[in-house]
């Protein structure tokens, strides 16, 4: 297996644990998908996303529906941005919050955009996010995403230290380091100064913030908060993976281009 097909497999995993939560709880991820109570029809909703997201990442399993799992799991997570994530920055443009939440998704976001440009459907009146022009935005998305998430922890930064687990010592030096690494990859990766190691290195930072902080919080209390941030924090760091596997310069198709049809041609 490839290390895009492993990255695959895990960005699948997590969008089908994502979808079984949100199956057993009948509602949406807890901090990272805030939809008001007033939103009509609420829970039926939520059982839809989850639904969405188990066929998403369960369609990213078999070559032949791929290609479509592909590209609706990027409509779905555009949509999970720009419908939850940009109102809140718009509403608080000054606050850190609404922007590090922005950053997550966009990572997420990030991740979706590179795989289906590379063998997603390719979608009619769309040619930017196919190809090449996909993979650049998608990368550019990655680079902003990161400074965002960057700036919140700076910002919370007292929290960000909090929030390493007790057994690690010397909190406040990978609270700041992981503040640094956010913006120094990203700025790497938006102005092309060894972008490559830049995300390949951010990507084992976020992959490693997963493990040590939430994988432990789940054996020590298996609770819905620590499950859901579990699966956000994998999410989020195998979209980074996604976009760090496009600066391979041998990368290959995951798919064959035969499996590469355009929605427009109904196949």
């Amino acid at each position: 297996m490839s290390f895009k097909h492993s990255a695959m497999a895990v960005f699948s995993a997590g969008l089908i644990g994502l979808g079984v939560l949100g199956l057993a709880s009948g509602d949406f991820a807890l901090v990272w998908q805030r939809v008001p109570a007033w939103v009509p029809e609420r829970e039926p909703l939520a059982y839809a996303c989850a639904l969405v997201s188990l066929a998403c990442g369960a369609g990213l399993i078999w070559l032949r529906t791929a290609p479509y799992a592909t590209t609706a799991a990027l409509l779905y997570l555009f949509l999970w941005w720009l419908l939850l994530r940009v109102p809140a920055v718009i509403a608080s443009p000054l606050d850190s919050g609404p922007w590090g939440g922005l950053g997550e998704n966009g990572i997420m976001l990030a991740g979706a955009l590179a795989l289906h440009a590379d063998c997603g459907m390719r979608m009619p009146g769309l040619p930017f996010l196919s190809g090449t022009p996909g993979i650049r935005i998608a990368r550019m998305l990655l680079g902003a995403s990161l400074l965002a998430c960057g700036q919140f922890n700076v910002h919370y930064f007292a929290d960000t230290a909090n929030f390493i687990p007790g057994w690690i010592p010397a909190h406040v030096f990978w609270a700041g380091l992981t503040a640094a690494a956010f913006i120094a990859a990203g700025l790497g990766i938006l102005f092309s100064v060894l972008a490559r190691l830049a995300a390949i290195l951010v990507t084992g930072q976020m992959m490693t913030f997963t493990v040590l902080i939430w994988l432990v919080e789940v054996i020590v209390a298996p609770e819905r908060y620590h499950w859901t941030g579990l699966l956000i924090s994998w999410l989020i760091s195998s979209g980074a993976w996604l976009v760090a596997h496009s600066y391979r310069p041998m990368a290959v198709p995951a798919f064959p281009p035969a499996h590469r049809q355009s929605l427009s041609a109904g196949r």
